[in-house]
């Protein structure tokens, strides 16, 4: 036995335990590897003697972080946790590195957000979370510092802000722009400079709380005030002179051209492109006090304090609410949204739908008469999740759901937990933690190639055309279109060690 070896307790909260005998210049992680092993769990985050987490980046010892013989750490399960860009996946468990598959280098010969091998080191310091873009990802490591990777037209190079990318609370991002908010309230911005990868004069050294994005823009609610900061493309929700006035504003919501604000005292506002919800419309100002904002892709649509709604915007996304459908939006609790259509849950849980007819703003009629449990929005489709007296919840699709070659959903499909959904396919994950597809074959509507592995499901997440399951015990999942994240069979191994 090495004379400078010595044992360390590693402890679940359950109790159950083992015993590790260590060196000083090992790793953490080798450590927490070691305690996985012998523990059999995996996804294990150490915390030491005082209750701090321990740093897991390459360089943290167990010298280095004053580790005694005979101490007590605890081992706390995490998840893993998944973002997507438009046609990549990054997976990570909090305070250790990441892992990124899908679409790696674009035609140009750029490369794209599923390829870091470039800031592999910078990853393994420990990740805090990741935000994307369309091409792009930025991940917030332990430090509070940011390191980005991707489309250089899409914010994958933030190497000219590095100094001022440091104590960052939280990312936001657009399209091809990312803004990245401090501790102190003041904020850093890069990526397509006319997309608002450049601030605007008035953003220089203010301080906000509260960050949100169109396509091409970005607003920001000032910390004092509650006043609004707009810069990016001045079309599309980057121009705020026309809301300069407003005070008290809680709440931003986003189409993919325009901004609609809500003050303290449920009044509304709204700036950016008209044909995307630009312009309030007159009844918006009429009635009860606003409380909540939903949006599709051009059109707003606002929930009073007495359970009604307004809509605004292009009409043919929900921005005009037929007076059939009006007369039935009463006692409205909450309202989900897809690309193009509006779906409003009453108290008594009947559902009302307006928007694109063809993109789920008709309700079928299998729809009525149950009480929704849950709603799942896909670009241009929705999936209820609707109770059925003592019976097992059903499941019911509208909306663009018959494509061509598509796999249609099981009739018998009973016992689901929750719905995932990307551009043209759902994932129902089932209260057995397995999981059952349909839609497009091409965006993942096919999940037999992995139906095996689809054991100990805990939750599902999408990019436009793909999915990834992610496990109670077992690497991160994944299937659907291959340059969208949809094959990771080649990182399983490297998964498993995050």
């Amino acid at each position: 036995m090495n004379p400078l070896s010595f044992e360390l307790q590693v402890v679940l909260p359950s109790g159950h335990g083992t015993t590790l005998k260590v060196l000083p210049d090992w790793r953490i992680r080798d450590v927490k590897m070691d305690a996985q092993h012998q523990l059999g769990k995996r996804f294990l985050r150490l915390m030491g003697p005082d209750g701090q987490p321990l740093k897991l980046a390459p360089e943290s010892t167990v010298a280095s972080n004053g580790l005694r013989g005979g101490e007590v750490l605890t081992a706390v399960a995490q998840p893993v946790l998944v973002a997507a860009a438009q046609c990549a996946f990054c997976a990570f468990v909090a305070g250790g590195p990441a892992v990124t598959w899908g679409d790696a280098w674009a035609w140009s010969g750029d490369r794209l957000g599923g390829d870091s091998s470039a800031v592999r080191e910078r990853l393994a310091q420990g990740v805090r979370g990741v935000q994307s873009t369309s091409l792009a990802f930025a991940a917030l490591l332990e430090d509070r510092s940011v390191v980005t990777w991707g489309d250089v037209n899409c914010g994958g190079d933030s190497r000219h802000v590095e100094a001022q990318l440091c104590d960052v609370e939280a990312i936001q991002s657009n399209n091809t722009a990312f803004a990245a908010l401090k501790t102190d309230g003041t904020v850093v911005a890069w990526g397509q400079a006319t997309s608002g990868g450049t601030l605007s004069p008035e953003l220089l050294g203010a301080e906000v709380s509260v960050i949100q994005s169109t396509a091409t823009a970005f607003a920001a609610l000032r910390r004092a005030d509650g006043a609004i900061l707009a810069w990016g493309e001045e079309v599309y929700g980057g121009d705020g002179r026309f809301v300069a006035h407003l005070r008290g504003v809680q709440k931003l919501a986003a189409t993919w051209g325009a901004f609609a604000a809500l003050d303290a005292c449920g009044r509304v506002a709204a700036w950016g492109a008209p044909n995307y919800g630009g312009r309030v419309a007159d009844a918006a100002g009429e009635g009860a006090a606003k409380v909540a904002l939903a949006a599709t892709n051009a059109a707003f649509a606002a929930l009073d304090a007495t359970g009604g709604v307004v809509a605004w915007g292009d009409a043919a996304s929900g921005g005009e609410v037929p007076a059939a459908v009006q007369e039935q939006l009463q006692d409205v609790q909450h309202i989900q949204a897809n690309s193009a259509a509006f779906v409003a849950i009453r108290k008594d849980g009947s559902l009302v739908a307006w928007g694109d007819p063809a993109r789920g703003g008709q309700l079928p009629e299998t729809a009525r008469g149950a009480a929704c449990v849950a709603v799942a929005a896909g670009k241009n489709a929705f999936a209820a999740l609707l109770a059925d007296g003592g019976r097992s919840p059903r499941v019911v699709c509208w909306g663009q759901t018959a494509l061509p070659g598509a796999v249609p959903m099981p009739d018998t499909l009973k016992e689901v937990k929750e719905i995932a959904a990307n551009d043209a396919a759902f994932a129902a994950l089932l209260q057995n933690e397995t999981v059952v597809c349909w839609g497009s074959m091409t965006h993942g509507g096919n999940c037999r190639a992995v139906q095996e592995q689809l054991v100990g499901v805990l939750a599902i997440q999408a990019t436009s055309s793909a999915f990834v399951a992610i496990l109670r015990d077992g690497p991160p999942i994944a299937w659907g279109n291959e340059r969208s994240g949809g094959d990771n069979a080649a990182l399983w191994s490297e998964l498993l060690e995050l």
